[in-house]
């Protein structure tokens, strides 16, 4: 009885520890959305709004351990506006996926910066860090 308890035991530790690294492994490299299909399911919604007639501008930022942030600069047509807003996007998503925020911003007068996180939009795949490193 107690072979088949400590059996029992070290399998339901063993499948514990294998379901937590496979859980671990969908978070950490998740299937991530490129630039395109985050675009086109925001069109298939008509999300897109006035997004294309903005003043925009690409740029990279240099982030912890030289990895290059690829991010946008949608510009207020108040060009003397003091405001900013950064919009980061969800888990699997990318920075296209601040699309269906703009016209709200732009309308208040907001600079707005949008950007892909670690593993996501262009960036090459990489372990997700869930901001730690960003």
């Amino acid at each position: 009885m107690k072979k088949v308890l400590l059996m029992l035991f070290v399998l339901s530790i063993l499948g514990y520890a294998g379901f937590s690294y496979y859980l671990e492994s969908l978070i950490v490299t998740p299937k991530v959305l490129t630039l395109a299909e985050e675009r086109q399911w925001i069109e298939e919604h008509n999300l897109v709004g006035d997004f294309e007639a903005y003043n925009k501008e690409e740029f990279t930022v240099t982030g912890f351990e030289g990895y290059k942030f690829h991010a946008q600069l949608i510009k207020s047509d108040n060009s003397t506006s003091s405001k900013y807003v950064i919009i980061t996007h969800g888990f699997r998503s990318n920075r296209n996926g601040a699309i269906k925020y703009m016209d709200s911003y732009h309308k208040l007068g907001y600079h707005v910066i949008t950007y892909d996180v670690r593993g996501h939009g262009e960036k090459q795949p990489t372990p997700v860090s869930l901001g730690r490193l960003e």
